[in-house]
């Protein structure tokens, strides 16, 4: 589970649809068929960072804090419930982090545990429906959790 947090987090920071930036050197040869092209200016890690910050809010290493929390501990009933009322608020906004930021936190959770939240129902779904034998202890017991909502779930899953 801490792997699919982590995993997670990269994906969230990285990510989130944006256009492909250049990251290579800008000065020097240039190749044949870019002569006439505007230079992009070179980007540093620590800029895809404070891009994330500036998308996430500036509370993304509490919130990964808070996100790290939700994946270790025991999911209940009510996280389920959470689940099933904003999944659907959620879903059209195709993972654009500032919507979808503006509908969890009515909800209180950060985008962070959202995507945590969403990624252990889900896994506890998917057991149910497609069980693994070699499924670690914390994604049986997730499933036990999400077993009395799994027709819910078919249901507002099948509706994508």
């Amino acid at each position: 589970m801490r792997r699919l947090a982590y995993g997670v987090l990269a994906v969230v920071l990285v990510g989130c649809g944006e256009e492909p930036r250049a990251t290579g050197p800008t000065s020097g040869a240039r190749g044949p068929g870019l002569e006439g092209l505007p230079e992009l200016p070179r980007r540093t890690a620590q800029d895809d960072v404070d891009d994330a910050i500036a998308r996430l809010g500036g509370n993304v290493v509490e919130d990964a804090a808070k996100a790290k929390v939700l994946a270790d501990r025991t999911l209940t009933s009510s996280d389920v419930l959470t689940f099933l009322t904003v999944e659907p608020l959620v879903r059209p906004m195709g993972g654009d982090p500032l919507k979808v930021q503006k509908v969890v936190a009515a909800y209180g959770v950060s985008v962070l545990e959202w995507t945590v939240l969403a990624g252990r129902v889900l896994q506890g779904w998917m057991q149910i429906r497609h069980g693994r034998e070699d499924a670690s202890a914390q994604i049986v017991a997730d499933a036990e959790v999400v077993r009395p909502f799994a027709e819910r779930l078919d249901a507002m899953l099948d509706r994508k």
